[in-house]
């Protein structure tokens, strides 16, 4: 349909391709890195499979999740996993230690500012290095350096 008033309706796509418009670059992030989305979604619904014709109970799930998550997480961000678990299972713990009712008001709210500060200093100091805690840790970080942490961009223009 070419009206000639839109240069840009003239020329109809002839596939799929010539029709995405990638000048947003989280878009372009996002299609280029459909097909491994895709293959990951496809890699956990068949090993999901395998694991539900395996165990039926409700505790084997739970332990295909936990350990597909884990493999996820390692993958995508390396040693860092680790911090991650020390973070949540710090938070978990915090939430649900016992407290007395005037602190049990406003430890949700406390939580949740403890949280934000966790992720402003994770963003100012670039991540959680390891060498930066004790010099021990440098040795082991350089024989895994293949598990590095990948950085995940959110809405870079």
């Amino acid at each position: 349909m070419a009206s000639g008033l839109c240069p840009s309706l003239d020329n109809e796509p002839s596939t799929f391709a010539d029709a995405q418009d990638n000048s947003d670059p989280q878009y372009h992030t996002f299609r280029s890195g459909l097909p491994a989305l895709l293959g990951l979604a496809a890699a956990h619904l068949a090993c999901s499979s395998v694991a539900s014709r395996l165990t039926t109970s409700p505790r084997g799930k739970a332990i295909f999740i936990a350990a597909f998550a884990t493999l996820m997480l390692l993958a995508l961000h390396g040693i860092s996993t680790f911090k991650i678990y020390l973070i949540l299972a710090l938070n978990y713990y915090l939430a649900t230690m016992p407290k007395s009712p005037v602190v049990a008001r406003v430890w949700p709210a406390a939580l949740i500012v403890g949280n934000m500060a966790v992720l402003f200093l994770n963003h100012r100091y670039e991540g959680y290095r390891l060498g930066g805690v004790h010099s021990v840790f440098d040795p082991l970080v350089s024989r895994i350096s293949q598990l590095r942490p990948r950085q995940i961009l959110w809405n870079q223009h």
